[in-house]
Order: structure tokens, then sequence, then C-alpha cells
């Protein structure tokens, strides 16, 4: 059996590492807000953090939404007399920055290593480039924060303060409470909810009366939002006699509502449409050598809580499970009919005969991972079904049918690629528009790692990429969010040099995006000391450019670093703009689009700046005089 997969819950446990890894080495990154030891929002069945489908809950803890979207960067201008000398530059820190939703502003936290200067909180204007002070004036080292969705408030945290709001373009703050854990923002923006001495409160985000919504005491207790910002649904053993249980309630309205029973391990989510909650119930062994997860829904109002999955074989257990976007199916991956071969099932999240997804298994023969489509039609699973180790790609109806094999007939000793799996990286992609799914693959010939594209439905693989170099390869693209284009990277003109470029996802002429290289110049990854290998090109969110930064040795010639940053329209049809020409040191530690793709935000030694995606003049955001973090894009 082929063991070189990352499925979802495997790429998560790789961020987390990633992550924590980074603390370990001093990086400290807004990993919780105060009781750190608060557990995180909930867990898939086999422990690893996960995210609640449809849930866009703005929290402030680290998730896989944070590792993409927050990055240290340096301070602020600090006015001269405060500066020092050249010798104290690395006195000022940040430790935590985030960008908001609409991409107007970006907000981060400043201190003084030697407490000259206490903690204080900024937001800068990607508009203006001005930068307004929003919070500050403790004597604490201890600083929290988080952007609400609809960008309009920035909500922090520290001991001598509290919990308050401020607008994020600046003004007088809100203060919420005295104290404050645990703190997440409602997805409407309207609502505050935090834990104090172990009791859950609301309160709306511009100040008002603190409403208690758990009537017992539990440090431990943990909880989520509902999407449409209604419920809470938490679990507590504080009721039932140190029993494990979950419960609902609407925000500020009646009583809590009981909905499950005793929840030993396990965790939940909330469907998209906020009417139903699909939970786990784990039971482990005495001995802790095996454990047994079986999968309920109940709607979120209370009710009786419906078995979704089929009966299991001895020690079977469900391993991993996904909520379909339209919340009417919930798809999931078990052994439930033979011991230690893990296959897909799909069962209505109202409950049902839960139905096997994939086609007959070869012997040695597994599900490594799916994907359900953002239409909630098809699922598409990567697997060695039909032969041994050969892992292929194949589509199925989300409510079962008769599964398509996607990939061409493969050559011997090749298989679809699962090595697109960087910490950014999935074996295969689904286009957001549900009608393509683009994957690399070794399709025509042994060894040789080309980039393909076919209908979600089944039918003739398109090659995206053009002919390549003699041992050249594919080795990473991006689905631009419209669905319209591919943009990948390979050795395709030159072996041993990669370049990037861009292709029509149904198929055409590759355009090559990139300027004219230097010998010893490329698109490639660079291995980053902290955070591994990061992808060195984005597109932007309106589709229409991308952005990318080239490789080559540093100046020891011992390592690799990223030196110049470029956009370029996905079409390739103007000439690549280099953004960083006016930096005195030719190089950058990494960028981040803002949100709404009219920005680049790029760190280098320099300072940090902001650009039009467009092209421009720099805005400097912060001193050159600080110490700068790498940051965490894309």
């Amino acid at each position: 059996m082929n063991t070189q997969h990352f499925s979802a819950a495997g790429r998560t446990i790789v961020r987390s590492l990633t992550l924590l890894f980074l603390v370990l080495t001093g990086l400290t990154l807004a990993s919780g807000w105060a009781q750190a030891q608060d557990s995180p929002d909930a867990t898939d069945v086999t422990g690893t953090m996960i995210q609640e489908a449809g849930s866009p809950i703005s929290e402030i803890e680290v998730t896989a939404h944070e590792e993409e979207s927050l990055f240290p960067l340096p301070a602020p201008a600090i006015s001269a007399d405060r500066q020092g000398s050249s010798a104290d530059c690395t006195d000022f820190r940040t430790d935590r920055l985030d960008i908001s939703p609409d991409g107007r502003y970006v907000v981060y936290r400043v201190y003084n290593v030697f407490a000259d200067i206490v903690p204080a909180l900024y937001s800068f204007s990607t508009a203006d480039g001005s930068a307004t002070k929003l919070g500050g004036a403790s004597e604490s080292d201890y600083f929290r924060f988080t952007i609400s969705p609809d960008s309009q408030y920035v909500v922090f945290f520290n001991w001598e303060d509290g919990l308050r709001s401020v607008p994020i373009g600046g003004g007088a703050p809100f203060k919420l409470s005295s104290v404050g854990s645990d703190v997440k923002i409602s997805p409407d923006s309207n609502w505050v909810v935090y834990k104090d001495l172990g009791y859950l409160y609301i309160v709306p985000i511009t100040g008002g009366t603190s409403l208690q919504l758990l009537t017992v005491k539990d440090h431990d207790v943990e909880y989520t939002i509902s999407p449409d910002s209604k419920y809470l649904v938490y679990r507590t053993d504080k009721i039932s006699q140190n029993k494990d249980e979950l419960y609902s309630v609407l925000i500020g309205g009646d009583a809590a509502t009981k909905l499950s029973g005793e929840l030993p391990t396990g965790g939940w989510r909330v469907s998209a449409d906020s009417a139903h909650v699909v939970y786990s119930v784990v039971s482990i062994s005495n001995d802790e050598t095996h454990y047994r997860a079986a999968l309920y829904s109940v709607p979120i109002t209370g009710g009786t809580s419906v078995l979704l999955n089929g009966p299991l074989v001895t020690d079977g257990t469900i391993q991993h499970y996904e909520i379909s976007s339209d919340s009417t199916h919930v798809v999931y991956f078990a052994d439930q009919d033979t011991d230690e071969v893990n296959e897909l099932y799909s069962v209505p999240i109202t409950g049902g005969t839960s139905v096997l997804l994939n086609g007959p298994l070869v012997t040695g023969g597994a599900i490594y991972d799916y994907e359900v489509s953002s239409d909630s039609t098809l699922v598409v699973y990567f697997a060695d079904q039909d032969t041994d180790e050969v892992n292929e790609l194949y589509s199925v109806p989300i409510a079962g049918g008769t599964p398509i094999k996607l990939n061409a007939l493969l050559p011997p000793n090749s298989h679809v690629i699962d090595r697109n799996w960087t910490v950014y990286d999935d074996p295969f992609y689904i286009s957001k528009d549900s009608r393509y799914v683009v994957y690399l693959a070794a399709q025509t010939q042994d060894h040789i790692v080309e980039l393909y594209s076919v209908p979600i439905t089944g039918g003739l693989p398109i090659r995206l990429n053009g002919t390549l170099a003699a041992n050249g390869d594919v080795s990473h693209f991006k689905i631009s969010v419209d669905s319209q284009s591919v943009v990948y990277t390979a050795d395709q003109d030159v072996y041993e040099q990669v370049e990037l470029y861009s292709v029509p996802i149904g198929g055409g002429s590759a355009v090559k995006l990139n300027a004219p290289l230097s010998t010893d110049e490329d698109v490639s990854l660079v291995d980053d000391d902290y955070l591994g290998s990061v992808l060195p090109f984005d597109i932007s969110a309106d589709n229409m450019h991308v952005v990318y930064v080239t490789k080559q040795p540093s100046p020891a010639q011992s390592s690799y670093r990223y030196n110049k940053l470029y956009s370029v329209n996905i079409t390739g049809d103007a000439i690549p703009k280099l953004l960083n020409a006016n930096q005195s040191q030719n190089e950058v530690y990494d960028f981040a689009f803002t949100p709404n793709g009219g920005h680049i935000i790029y760190g280098s030694p320099d300072g940090t700046f902001s650009l039009p995606i467009a092209g421009g003049v720099p805005a400097q955001l912060v001193l050159k005089c600080t110490l700068f973090l790498p940051l965490i894009a894309h």
C-alpha cells in the first residue's frame, strides 16, 4: 500500500507541527488569549484540530486560516526620541499581524523588548498609508487581538485594559469586560463571546451588558458559534455529573438545550445552514490501545440524535468526515466494513442508509484523500482502487453511483502524483465552479510529471503544460478563483531552471509569466528554516494578476533566498513589473495579498511595505530599524 499520503487531517497535523516549531523556536504567534490551556474549538475523531464547516468564525486561536493570513511584521514608525541608536534596532518587535477581510487595513502589535515602550496596537490603511494607534499603554506584555469579519472592529485584550473593541480606523474603544479568554466574534460581527473564570458570556461588540450563557463553572468548556450567529454550541461535563455532553443555546435567548448523550471524547461541526450539528462519539478501550468512533447528527434546536454511519466491524472507526456545503450530506472516511481498510461513505445529514462511494478495492488498496465539490454534487477521491500502490483519481455522485476514473491509463510504475503536498498543497484540486479537477501525474511516460485537467464528470484529460525540457517536470500549481486559469511552475524550457506559466483550465497554449532569468535564478520553492517550503507565487483575488518571487543563491552560497518580487498579468500579455526595485538590499522575506487582491504586503531588510498590485510607489508600513520575522503568507 502506498504510504505517501496526507489526508485532510494529516495536512492539518503538518500545519500544526509547523506552527509548534515556530513557537518552540521563540516566535510567539498569537496562539491564544488568556488561559492558553483552553481547548481548541473542536477536534475530529482522531483528535486533530478541524475548522467548522461553513462557519467563518473569527477567533484568536492558531487555526488553518491564521496559518495562511497572519504573519509577524516590524514595528510602526516611532518618534525619533524613542527610536534609539542603530545598535538598538532589534529592540522593537511585533509578534502578530493580520489583514482585515476587506483588505483595507493591516493590524499589528508592537512592543519593546526592554519595556521602554509598552505594547501598543496599530492599524495601517492600505489606501492612504497612514498608521493609527488603536490601543496600548498597558504595562503588561500580554496583548491579543482579532478583526471582526465585517472589517469594522478590532477586539483586543490585555491584562490591564481587559477586553475591548475599537473601530479599525481608530476611535474611542468600547469596554466589553474586565477579563476574558477564548474570545470569538460572531460571523455577523455583532457579538463577542468570551470566557470569564470558567463561565461563558456574550456582549455586543460595541459594548453593553454581558449575558451569561453557561450557568455552571467549567474552565474546560469548548464552544463554537453557528454560521448564522444565532446559536452557541458547547461541550461541558459540569451539568450531568462529570459526563461530557453537547448543548446549544440561542444567543440572547432561552436556556440551553441538550443535544447529545455522553461524549467521552470527540468533536462536532455545525452545518453551513446552521440547522444541524454533526458530532462524533469516541470510546477508548480500557488499556487505551484502541478507539472506536461513531457519527451522529442532531438538529441544533434539539431533538433525537441520529446515528449516521452504518454498523462498524470490530475495531472499525470513523477516521474523518465533512459536511457538504449545501448541508444535505455527510461524507466520511472509515474502516466500516473491513478492519483497517478505509473506505468512503455518504449519508444524508438527517439520517438514512449510508452509501459506499468508492468501487471495490484490490487487496492492499485504500482511499487516501477526498474532497467534496463546491456545488455538493460530487466527491473526488484519490486511491489505489484498481491496482495496489498505483494511486489514481475518481469521481462519484455524493448520493452514490458508479465511480468514474478521471486520469488516463497510466504506464507501468506510474501514478497520480501525491507529491504536491507541501504545507499549502493537495494531490489534486477541484475548481471553484465544480467543473474541473486539476492534478499532476506521470501519465504519458514514467517519472515525467505533467499537469492535467479533466472534467469532474469524466472525459479526456487535457495536458496543460507545454512540451517539457528533457527530464523536466511540473512542480506546483494553483487554480484561479474564477476557475478560468491554472498557474504552474516547471522546468519546461530549461532543465533545472523552474519558471512560471499560465494556461486556460480547459486547455490551450501555456504562456510564460516570468521575466527573463539569469542562469542561477528561478521561480522554485525556498525551504525556509522556520516555515518549510513556501510557494513562490500567488494569484490575486480578482484573478487578474500573479505575484511571484525569484530565487538565487545567497551571498554565502550556502543557501537560497528570494530576491526579486514581480507582478504580472495572469494572461501574460504585459511585461512583469519589478515591485521591489527601490530596495537597497535585494531580498524579499515573504509576501501576501490583501484579501481583496488590491495590494501586496512584503517584507525586506529595508522594512515592510504595502504596494498596489498594479504597481506604484511602495508605502512603508514600519521602520527599517526593527527585527523582521518570517511572514506566514498565501
